[in-house]
């Protein structure tokens, strides 16, 4: 919006002793709109609409104000305690810790006795479509600390603008129902809006153990309560704004063959789980190959684009899928023979140097992991940080409990200690194996040793 509409709502914003500060006005203006209610903010919640493919599809994202989103994020960190606790265990997209590993988990509930299906539901554009009215009733009576903030922000329509750069035509769209996509509040904000559809649901209700990430529900149990349990979601889901998409609900029951992919993860017998491990492995392979010949002439941006980036995707899966560190043999093949030979201009690295590149660059590595070494350390630590027995119990209480923080809290550290002890251990003893010359890299901590003679000769 114009600079004068913003000036007038950072002035008023300004309470108390002014503060002649940027970073003192925008925690006025943050504080101001979590506490009191303020019904002309038009300038804040007005945005650019952009349409991204879905492929098919389409996704509306608004990219809304810096400000906006600044003084969104700044309530979501001082609230986030509140949120979670209102939302609970079994809504997994509220900033609860590895909440989608968690969920994912929670369906081994698959391979119980008495289990005998799983039904995956998803919703037709859902954010869009949820009930901003119930949302914001739900959000006084179940998280008032949160219920100022979206109200200001969401109570009144707001305008939408989409322009045509070619033609210079601009239409404008009010958005009176839903979350803003790109908001910083607006899983939140979906989380609590769907806890009366849950608790409609409930295992209680149902007999079914399930969980939700967003819109994705997901649900575990006899056939007969699966069906009874759809029902409800059809019955229950569009008064608050969900309308189960059935073209794109998935039922896994035990006498079909198949798995089916669960929130990026798979969901199925052991077989499956492989086949689609190995189709992941194949793509990444192509990747590292790709990344390979541009490491040649950019070796600081292949390394970057590698650890940054697509490194993470096979951990996801490493900590979501059991038993699968021997299907990473072939990265790791591609890993050694190509990406580190181009990174380091041409040479193989030895046995005991591919392991020192794992370490990670305080310790003079390259923090490129062994992907067969590190998935099942990853997918045990993963078991043990995320709340998947509270989802496979169905408690659906929220992760405020002080004891249960004071655990968790102290498996990370144990974790993180662990972990440094491990890698302490391994740089020893390479270092007693690798020439005098080599050692000099134990003394070159914090940049990447095998880029040291790239970026000099560049």
């Amino acid at each position: 919006m114009d600079a004068k509409a913003w000036r007038n709502i950072l002035s008023h914003a300004k309470v108390g002793s002014v503060a002649s500060d940027l970073c003192g006005t925008i925690a006025a203006l943050a504080r101001k709109m979590a506490t009191e209610k303020w019904p002309d903010l038009a300038a804040s919640t007005a945005c650019r609409l952009i349409a991204l493919d879905k492929n098919p599809g389409c996704r509306p994202t608004g990219i809304g104000e810096v400000l906006r989103r600044i003084t969104g994020k700044a309530v979501m960190e001082a609230i986030k305690d509140d949120i979670r606790n209102a939302v609970g265990n079994l809504q997994v997209c509220a900033g609860q810790k590895a909440g989608c590993e968690a969920a994912i988990h929670a369906m081994k509930i698959f391979e119980e006795p008495d289990c005998d299906a799983v039904l995956m539901i998803d919703a037709t554009n859902a954010f869009n479509n949820i009930n901003r009215k119930a949302i914001l009733h739900n959000t006084k009576i179940k998280c008032p600390s949160f219920a100022m903030h979206i109200e200001n922000l969401y109570a009144q329509p707001a305008k939408q603008f989409v322009s045509d750069r070619e033609t210079g035509r601009l239409e404008i769209i009010e958005s009176a129902e839903g979350t803003t996509q790109g908001d910083p509040v607006a899983m939140a904000m979906y989380a609590i809006g769907l806890l009366k559809l849950q608790d409609r649901i409930s295992h209680e209700n149902t007999q079914v153990k399930q969980v939700a990430y967003a819109d994705d529900l997901t649900g575990a149990g006899k056939t007969e309560n699966i069906k009874r349990w759809w029902d409800k979601v059809e019955l229950y889901g569009p008064m608050q704004g969900y309308y189960p998409n059935a073209q794109k609900t998935v039922l896994i029951i035990k006498i079909k063959t198949d798995g089916e992919k669960h929130l990026g993860a798979i969901l199925g017998p052991v077989h499956e789980r492989e086949k689609f491990i190995k189709d992941r492995v194949e793509e990444w392979v192509i990747e590292i190959r790709r990344l390979a010949k541009i490491a040649t002439i950019e070796p600081h941006a292949a390394y970057t684009a590698l650890t940054f980036g697509i490194r993470h995707r096979w951990n996801f899966l490493m900590r979501t899928v059991p038993g699968i560190a021997h299907l990473f043999e072939p990265l790791e093949k591609t890993l050694k023979r190509e990406l580190l030979p181009a990174l380091t201009g041409g040479r193989n690295p030895t046995d005991a140097e591919r392991s020192i590149f794992e370490l990670p660059p305080r310790k003079g590595g390259l923090g490129i992991p062994n992907p067969c070494k590190l998935a099942e350390i990853e997918h045990e630590n993963s078991i043990k940080l995320t709340a998947a027995q509270q989802i496979i119990d169905q408690n659906e209480h929220g992760e405020i409990n002080l004891a249960e923080q004071k655990k968790k809290k102290k498996i990370k550290t144990e974790i993180t200690r662990n972990r440094e002890q491990r890698q302490e251990e391994q740089l020893h003893s390479l270092m007693q194996q690798l020439p005098e010359d080599a050692r000099k890299w134990e003394h070159q901590i914090g940049s990447p040793p095998c880029l040291y003679e790239r970026r000099g000769s560049a």
